[in-house]
Order: structure tokens, then sequence, then C-alpha cells
């Protein structure tokens, strides 16, 4: 939705599609979460907003800090490994809001029991 903002966990090539997806609906702020450096000038250059290397930093509490303890609206988690970092930087208030991860087919069940 306009004015959301969302964090993307990964800056490979699907992270990198979410990034300019996600640009096409006019958020507020985009935030690319990588390790690498190098993935992390790309999503900028994509369009991300602000770019969190979690090889060094915490991500989740950079984003909490970033969204003033809110935490962001959308959580797309394109690792395709683990959701319990896009589960933690997502808004905790938001309950009809979950993170998506690609190949997610079931986009209207929650994913948290």
């Amino acid at each position: 939705m306009p004015d959301d903002s969302v964090a993307i966990v990964d800056a490979g090539p699907i992270g990198l599609a979410a990034v300019m997806t996600a640009r096409l609906y006019t958020p507020g702020r985009i935030f690319a979460l990588d390790v690498a450096d190098a993935r992390l000038e790309h999503a900028l250059a994509l369009g991300a907003d602000v770019t969190i290397n979690n090889g060094n930093t915490d991500a989740v509490a950079e984003v909490m800090e970033l969204t003033g303890g809110l935490g962001a609206d959308v959580a797309i988690e394109a690792v395709g490994i683990s959701l319990r970092g896009a589960r933690q930087a997502r808004r905790p208030r938001c309950q009809r809001r979950r993170p998506w991860t690609p190949g997610d087919t079931a986009l209207g069940e929650a994913l948290d029991p």
C-alpha cells in the first residue's frame, strides 16, 4: 500500500526483483537487508531507500529504530531459508499483514500459528 514501509531480506536476484516491484506501489520506505555490500549497492540503484548489512548490524533493531519502534508494514523474505528475521522485522501490531516468501501460493493464509 502507498506509504507502507517494506523490509526485503536478501538482495539477491529475487530480493532485487522485490525491490523493483515494491517501488511500483509507492511505499514510504524500502529497507534492503543483506550481508554483501555489493548487493546492497545494487538494491540502492534499483530503488531501495535504506540498506542494512545484517552481517555486522542487528538488522531487526535497525529497522525498528528507523520506523520509530513500529517495524516494517511488510516483510519479504527472499532468501528461501528462514522466516524468523522477516517475522521479527514486520510491524507487530498489524495482524492482517504477514511475511511473504517466493513460492508462497497460500497468500490468504497466515504463516504464524
